[in-house]
């Protein structure tokens, strides 16, 4: 790529910000693919030196389509990350700087976060008009958001004196800013005609709030394999990871289930998975557009309400924490309620779920509402099993007549919608193992520690339902074994429905260097 075109791209991004500077109107620049390019190529790796090419073609070829471009035509758009619309400003220092400027899963700038309550409009000017029904949509997304967090929002007229006014619009595909542009005095929200789905304006609200995508995060390896070799031609920055010394993840872990996290096949070239899990239960959490993810609310919560509750005593179980907007109790994982998250969450549309201890030696059966006929929707089920320490829970759930629904997408890695979700971590924090779609979990689940928690999610009616039976064996053998107790680690010689590693915590510290594994069990 030449300099002669380096130059020029950095010239038209200055013009713009001398042409805003003057008063003179001009559209927002938008770049799709730049992560962390730097137009100096002399001290970059071989792959930082593709990356930047790769990112000047794309830009070059913007260019040359631009010549041609109608002048009642609306301005080109390449996204970054596929929906976040950069300013001026914040594409040339992506253009110019690779290791200057912070990328963060969410924004620590106070410039970037919005005062409170965050005012919003319903744009009626534009030429494509959003109608009832799309702003019920809108307002719903807003209404979720604000009822898990201190983060309130309020819908103004042009007079206000507070800008900018977030400007929802119905536009050219579903896209956002991140975080407040303090500069504008309108700053959109894009919506068309995919995007009128409560999940994907959640997702663009926390775009506008601040979140960048997950799978950004340094530590997503840990977490999940990028495979390069299924994503199309120009689209690889879209997958490209950040530094430790670039992000701030405010303490939340890793979340495959994050409604901020790229779908399995996202930008894939051949209809394969461009991102696949390292735990493979876990493959259909990825893309989810259905809610906030406990790990979502609780950094949203981190970022905008740290300080509201400064006299809790109390400690939280399961990672809860206190409540910004109760005080006096905490905010639980889904599938978890009491005052400091010990109790199994009330079921909703039918009798089901609750506590469970699981002794040694006994099997229980646990089903869901209807099975083996058919579910109901709007239903919400969740078991909380324990068993004694030193002991693991087994959940075998059987093949017949697994849930389903009439539209059941045929892709394996498609999400769910109504699912069984099982969550075996150390902490149920993290989002679980969904299954769906007449695909039940291809083997027993073992639980990590003592403690599991199922969840039945039906938002429609299905057919079948699950089955499962639940039981507890001795941390690291099997039931049947001659030795009441093996240590938690692979066993030899010995069949076992499940290999055991001991895994220990290992936390970063402040600055880590990208190689280095930390922030995860190992």
């Amino acid at each position: 790529m030449s300099s002669l075109l380096s130059w020029t791209l950095m010239s038209s991004l200055l013009s713009w910000t001398l042409m805003s500077s003057c008063g003179i109107s001009a559209a927002p620049v938008a770049v799709k693919n730049v992560k962390s390019a730097n137009i100096s190529l002399g001290e970059q790796s071989e792959a930082d030196i593709k990356a930047v090419s790769l990112i000047l073609q794309q830009l070059e070829n913007e260019l040359v389509r631009g010549i041609n471009r109608s002048m009642d035509s609306p301005p080109g758009r390449m996204l970054y990350e596929g929906d976040i619309m950069l300013t001026a400003g914040e594409a040339e220092a992506l253009l110019t700087s690779s290791r200057g400027r912070k990328k963060r899963k969410i924004t620590t700038e106070e410039d970037k976060r919005w005062p409170l309550p965050i005012p919003y409009r319903f744009n009626d000017s534009h030429k494509y008009l959003l109608n009832t029904t799309e702003k019920a949509i809108i307002l719903s997304a807003i209404k979720e958001l604000s009822s898990l967090t201190c983060i309130t929002f309020e819908e103004v007229g042009l007079d206000h004196p507070n800008k900018p006014i977030l400007d929802f619009r119905k536009d050219d595909g579903c896209w956002s800013y991140i975080g407040r542009e303090k500069a504008f005095q309108l700053q959109e929200i894009s919506t068309s005609k995919g995007c009128f789905e409560k999940g994907i304006l959640l997702h663009e609200l926390g775009h506008a709030i601040g979140f960048w995508h997950e799978q950004s995060r340094p530590d997503r390896d840990g977490y999940v394999i990028y495979l390069e070799e299924n994503v199309k031609r120009g689209e690889e920055f879209n997958f490209k990871r950040e530094n430790w010394g670039d992000i701030d993840n405010m303490g939340v872990p890793y979340d495959v289930g994050s409604i901020m996290h790229y779908g399995s096949s996202f930008f894939s070239q051949n209809g394969k998975i461009t991102l696949e899990t390292r735990d493979p239960l876990l493959q259909r959490d990825l893309g989810q557009r259905e809610a906030m993810t406990f790990f979502d609310v609780k950094l949203a919560n981190l970022a905008y309400c740290k300080d509201a509750c400064p006299s809790a005593t109390f400690s939280c179980l399961h990672d809860g924490y206190p409540d910004p907007k109760d005080c006096s109790r905490c905010r639980c994982p889904d599938g978890l309620s009491g005052s400091v998250c010990q109790y199994a969450a009330t079921s909703v549309g039918a009798s089901c779920g609750g506590p469970l201890f699981v002794d040694g030696g006994a099997k229980y059966t646990v089903r869901s509402p209807g099975y083996p006929w058919a579910y109901m929707g709007n239903t919400q089920c969740s078991w909380l099993f324990q068993t004694r320490p030193g002991m693991r829970l087994y959940l075998d759930v059987k093949p017949d007549n697994f849930m389903r629904h009439l539209d059941c997408p045929i892709s394996n890695y498609s999400v769910c919608h109504d699912y069984l979700e099982v969550k075996y971590n150390l902490s149920f924090g993290y989002s679980g193992a969904r299954f769906c779609c007449g695909l039940p979990p291809p083997k027993i689940i073992v639980s990590s520690g003592s403690a599991m928690l199922v969840l039945f999610r039906a938002a429609r009616n299905g057919i079948g339902g699950f089955s499962a039976e639940i039981y507890a064996e001795p941390c690291g053998g099997c039931f049947d074994s001659p030795a009441p107790q093996k240590p938690c680690i692979s066993t030899q010689g010995v069949s076992c429905r499940q290999e055991w590693y001991k895994m220990e915590y290992i936390p970063c510290p402040v600055y880590t260097p990208p190689t280095y594994a930390c922030n995860k069990y190992m």
